[in-house]
């Protein structure tokens, strides 16, 4: 697994690790590196990345490892996303779990995004994600004896995603306001981190040939506004500021075909729980 000492990484490596598989979790950071199957290294060294493989020999590659922010955004993200391509195709690995992002689809239409919908990201992430789509699609196609499944994840929110709008919103107070703009028209698909980790430990487990690519929401269009209420969340503790049109949300019919995961719905007062409750 890369990236298993982010976020998401951390959640899905001890869920595995406590199931019994054995997982190699690569990361950059010597930050609680400290289980003998952690290990550090700089996901951009092909080299490095295709000697790990080839000594781990995975049945799963699991790719969450992504920069997010910073000027050498796209060209980290292209490194990383080569190393990884090209050492599981040198360890001639069968299956690969990748992580995107809803971002791929822009902000601009009002209808859910199905799979099959227009690519219009234009940030520079979302352009690094697209990249790295087309990368694992490549090497599914020119490899059939390798499955690819590319998960277009959406907001995730819980404990464990202080960044989240929903988490901010939740520990707002007067004497500090989350500052949310155009509140009726930003729209989002909100998902709990713990029905994340289901889809990806139903992901890890899944059989399959070729490339697939499914959403990862909860299949709900959120605007601000409903946030709001749904959180419970009083004037005073928000200020808000005019801006422009934004929609992002999930078509999951072919989740819920796929994985048959069932996501909640929410967000609600109990995301504060690393649990949803149902």
């Amino acid at each position: 697994m890369t990236g298993g000492r982010g976020r998401l990484g951390r959640l899905l490596v001890e869920d595995l690790r406590a199931a019994g598989p054995e997982v190699v979790s690569l990361g950059r950071s010597r930050h609680d590196a400290d289980h003998p199957d952690d290990v550090v290294v700089d996901l951009r060294d092909s080299d490095a990345v295709a000697d790990i493989t080839r000594r781990s020999a995975p049945e799963v590659i699991v790719h969450l490892a992504s920069v997010l922010r910073g000027g050498e955004l796209a060209a980290d993200n292209r490194l990383i996303d080569s190393a990884v391509a090209g050492a599981a195709r040198e360890a001639r690995t069968r299956r690969i779990v990748h992580i995107s992002s809803g971002a791929v689809y822009g902000t601009s239409a009002t209808e859910a995004r199905r799979e099959d919908s227009a690519l219009e990201g234009d940030g520079p992430y979302a352009k690094s994600k697209i990249a790295g789509e087309e990368l694992f699609r490549t090497l599914a196609d020119d490899r059939p004896e390798t499955a690819v499944m590319t998960l277009r994840v959406f907001n995730v929110a819980g404990p464990a995603f202080p960044d989240s709008l929903v988490h901010k919103l939740m520990h707002a107070t007067s004497a500090e306001p989350v500052t949310v703009v155009a509140p009726d028209r930003f729209v989002r698909d909100y998902i709990h981190q713990s029905d994340v980790l289901a889809v990806l430990r139903a992901a890890v487990g899944a059989e399959h040939a070729g490339h697939r690519v499914l959403n990862v929401g909860a299949g709900a269009a959120i605007s601000t506004r409903m946030l709001l209420a749904g959180l419970q969340i009083d004037d005073a503790r928000v200020v808000e500021k005019d801006g422009g049109p934004s929609f992002n949300w999930a078509d999951i019919s072919l989740l819920l075909e796929t994985l048959g995961v069932v996501p909640g719905q929410g967000p609600t007062r109990d995301w504060e729980s690393a649990t949803r409750a149902d």
